[in-house]
């Protein structure tokens, strides 16, 4: 039986920021990079992280094609940045390309 406890770790991320992803049409494969990232960035405290595509092929189950097709798709809408190997989502949701 599944028994998650804040105490082991949580996520925090602004309720202006779930409000506003909320209404945001996102792919399932752009969700599941981006729960990624945030795994490896918020959850730990930190803005950005380095991340391999392995670790993406390990959190997603996502084939590595798929996971580059899509990282530059949630870059092209600046909801993530990239530099290298670092990752970092983009909170300032005004600059996201969306519709």
């Amino acid at each position: 039986m599944a028994n998650p406890q804040k105490e082991n770790g949580h996520l925090r991320l602004a309720n202006e920021l779930v409000e506003i992803l909320a209404g945001v049409q996102l792919s399932g494969y752009e969700s599941r990079i981006l729960w990624a990232i945030w795994r490896k960035t918020y959850c730990w405290n930190k803005k950005e992280d380095w991340i391999s595509f392995s670790q993406f092929v390990g959190m997603t189950g996502l084939q590595e094609s798929h996971i580059s097709r899509t990282i530059k798709k949630l870059i092209k809408k600046q909801i993530i940045t990239k530099n290298g190997k670092l990752y970092s989502f983009n909170k300032n949701y005004q600059n996201w390309q969306v519709e």
